[in-house]
């Protein structure tokens, strides 16, 4: 078996600023340098070199020596630390009696132990090994006839030795420490002087003698070597790419010390203070650069909202603030990518008590989870759905089936919303309609809804079909190509030429009803004056006062009302079907009648209102047919009585705090916030109302039933500062249940940094030629600026 000797290299420990030395330090252990025989080759066990100083060239040689009768063959492996250097390996022939010399570098640069080996395959190893004291010994002993002495030291900047003063008993020792702390890049030299005896009157001399040099610090991506690095090189970008919301990314950087000496270093995130949506974070503060090597550190990304760019600044500063790198930090966030298989579904035509059903997939092309919620309540609709929520794993799909139950012979057509958390909404056209023996209204095609946006867009859609026919027949309007009414185009000037209506975002379309904010995209065909109606804690079930809700027509047509009833019947309306004339408004009573005590009850009602010209098909013609309106009323109450606690919530909210995109004032961002039901009993959640009207939420109030409930906030910002506000979850009507959400946002104005303050300079420029410079402009604000 070859003979292995094995020392291992110890690292250098880091060390701050100040560079100490402890008085007295021991000697490391001797090394064997004797010679010795391997199979017939004769060497030494090892080199030492001493009484070196770092930053010079030292130069030893290793002899093999032959003392067998045989010829030997050997090879070797060159140092594995860069401190050591041989020659290029190559097999040694030795024969019987001959020598090989093999010449070994040691290039040290700084004052620590250094230790490693050299391999020859023939069954030796021979280890190259070098060790150095710190500094050398001080000890002195104070002789008196047993008396004790003061010590005191002398010494000067930037050298210091601690403790100054101190006493000695008869016979003893002590140690001191000695720093040096730099404050130019200069050699430094000076005596420590050691007073003792009486008064001082002895004294001892110890030299001092440091160096200083000043940190150069680099930085640069993993894998780049330092010789590419030039003195340019002051920034460092960093790109995650595009991530996902609630993901966390982590990448590094490499800092390069290109100095000798260990360089200390600290980073700092100048906007971290003033920012309220930091989404970079570096958890290495601080650290030392060995000399001439490298070290890496990390950087992690964390988006939390949708659809934003980042961009941050981290400065690496050296130790005394002599250089600072800059790292460059971009990453882009995205949430999830859903849609859904088709925009509108068509039950087309069936009779009363017959059941229609149709499938339809919900599709997530993203690499992350997805929650979906359809804003319906199945259980008062006449549009059922298999799956109201629920979470659709990535890159795959889900199938809901969907069934149509119509009670009346009516046409049926509602805009479902189907909101995809930290995504936004997805908008369904359900279509239907139902014949009775009696009744047999005209059949609702898709088209009819393409043919009535272009109405809205013309401003003919307020206009009921009969009298919209008349003016057909009369001359009066025309049918452009696809079919749609028009205004003929000599009486049409050019305030009422037709215009395509400005596009609403998603968003904006799913939030501004007229109830949760002031705006509305346009002015309805028929509203309901509230959207709520709360009968709050009702404790005698026999005797409960009504709500009252009044519709209201806008168009300048009859119209005919239809209220959807429920199963259980629990919340009603009366009357079910009413004619409202032109621009008139009429009266609804709803009713509650609860069932049992102590329980949370809730619905929302459904009514359709069309043209009472629609009623059936021999009045309608298919260029003016048009589908009808839905509107929904929400309806909650509860029935726990007196000293019986509500229901204890079980629930998971994916945030505890929101932080909004900036916007400029009077603007609008929006945010997603879920709500998962993890208990067995359904939840009532009211939302308290920001009294700034700065945020809004949407929806404010309901009974929870399923799953999963997503709600949208918004924030408009009226003035140009940062709004935070606690955002109150009543839970089950019982304020010990309450839950706080801090939400964050901002309205900034554009804010830019010019280099060299605002000046640019050109060198001397020949007449008829040109000079061309590059210039920095920073956004420092938090929105995009074009």
């Amino acid at each position: 078996m070859p003979s292995v000797l094995e020392v291992s290299q110890p690292m250098a420990q880091p060390l701050d600023q100040t560079i100490k030395t402890t008085i007295p330090v021991l000697d490391p252990g001797p090394i064997n340098v004797g010679k010795v025989n391997y199979n017939g080759i004769e060497v030494v066990g090892g080199i030492m070199w001493q009484g070196w100083e770092p930053g010079r060239e030292y130069t030893k040689n290793i002899v093999l020596k032959n003392v067998h009768v045989k010829t030997k063959k050997l090879k070797y492996n060159v140092p594995n630390s860069r401190f050591f250097s041989t020659l290029y390996p190559k097999p040694v022939v030795l024969s019987a009696g001959t020598s090989f010399s093999l010449p070994v570098t040691f290039r040290p640069l700084e004052k620590v132990v250094y230790e490693d080996k050299i391999e020859f395959h023939n069954k030796t190893l021979i280890c190259v090994q070098q060790m150095i004291p710190y500094l050398q010994h001080l000890k002195f002993k104070i002789l008196g006839k047993d008396l004790e002495t003061k010590v005191h030291w002398e010494v000067n900047e930037p050298f210091t030795i601690q403790p100054t003063d101190a006493i000695l008993k008869s016979k003893a020792k002590r140690s001191f420490k000695a720093t040096f702390k730099p404050t130019t890049a200069c050699v430094f030299q000076a005596e420590a002087v050691c007073r003792y005896g009486e008064e001082g009157s002895f004294g001892k001399v110890t030299n001092l003698e440091g160096i200083g040099k000043y940190p150069h610090i680099l930085v640069s991506s993993p894998g780049k070597p330092a010789s590419s690095l030039t003195q340019e090189n002051l920034e460092s970008v960093v790109s995650f790419g595009p991530t996902a919301v609630g993901a966390t990314i982590q990448k590094v950087v490499e800092l390069h010390n290109l100095s000798t000496v260990r360089a200390p270093y600290k980073i700092e995130h100048p906007t971290k203070l003033n920012r309220i949506d930091t989404v970079f974070s570096c958890p290495q503060k601080q650290g030392i650069v060995p000399p001439m090597g490298s070290v890496k550190i990390p950087v992690v990304y964390s988006p939390n909202t949708v659809d934003t760019q980042s961009i941050d600044y981290f400065n690496v500063i050296s130790i005394g603030n002599i250089s600072k790198a800059v790292i460059k930090c971009s990453g882009s966030s995205q949430g999830p990518n859903v849609h859904l298989s088709t925009k509108a579904v068509n039950f087309m035509q069936i009779d009363v008590g017959d059941v229609a059903t149709r499938p339809i997939d919900i599709i997530n092309n993203s690499d992350q989870e997805a929650v979906f919620q359809f804003m319906l309540d199945c259980n008062e609709s006449v549009f059922k759905f298999e799956r109201l929520s629920g979470v659709i794993r990535p890159n795959t799909r889900q199938t809901i089936i969907l069934q149509f139950i119509p009670p009346y012979p009516i046409n049926y057509h509602r805009k479902v919303t189907c909101m995809i958390h930290n995504q936004g909404p997805l908008f369904l056209d359900l279509l239907g309609t139902c014949h009775s023996e009696m009744v047999k209204p005209a059949v609702l095609q898709t088209r009819h809804l393409d043919l009535y946006k272009c109405h809205v867009e013309r401003g003919l859609s307020l206009y009921p079909p009969e009298q919209l026919n008349e003016l057909l027949r009369e001359g009066k309007l025309e049918v452009d190509d696809a079919g749609a009414l028009m205004m003929p185009a000599s009486s049409q000037s050019d305030d009422t030429v037709n215009k395509d209506l400005p596009h609403i975002p998603p968003m904006d379309e799913y939030f501004n009803d007229g109830f949760h904010s002031d705006i509305i995209n346009f002015v309805p065909h028929v509203s309901l004056d509230v959207n709520i109606a709360d009968f709050g804690n009702c404790q005698n079930l026999r005797v409960i006062e009504d709500k009252i809700v009044n519709i209201t027509n806008h168009t300048k047509g009859k119209i005919t009302v239809q209220w959807i009833e429920g199963a259980d019947k629990t919340f009603s309306v009366m009357p079910a079907t009413m004619d409202i004339p032109p621009l008139k408004s009429c009266a609804f009573q709803v009713t509650f009648r609860p069932c049992a005590p102590n329980q949370f009850y809730g619905c929302d009602l459904e009514c359709f209102t069309f043209y009472k010209s629609l009623r059936d098909y021999r009045l309608v013609e298919d260029k003016t047919h048009c589908p009808p309106w839905c509107l929904t009323l929400n309806c909650t109450g509860q029935t726990f009585m007196p000293n019986n606690e509500t229901f204890l919530p079980r629930y998971n909210i994916d945030s505890s705090n929101l932080i909004f995109p900036a916007v400029n004032t009077k603007e609008s961002t929006y945010r997603t916030l879920l709500l998962t039901n993890t208990g067995t009993t359904p939840i009532l959640y009211d939302i308290q109302k920001d009294t700034t009207n700065t945020y809004a939420v949407k929806p404010v109030k309901a009974l929870m039933k399923g799953q999963h409930q997503i709600f949208v906030v918004k924030i408009t910002p009226n003035e140009v500062k940062t709004y935070k506000h606690d955002l109150v979850l009543k839970l089950n009507d019982n304020e010990k249940y309450n839950k706080e959400i801090e939400l964050w946002g901002s309205a900034e104005a554009p804010k830019v940094l010019l280099d060299t303050n605002g000046d640019l300079f050109f060198k001397p420029t020949c007449v008829g030629t040109a000079s061309n410079k590059s210039y920095r402009i920073k956004n420092i604000c938090r929105i995009p600026l074009r």
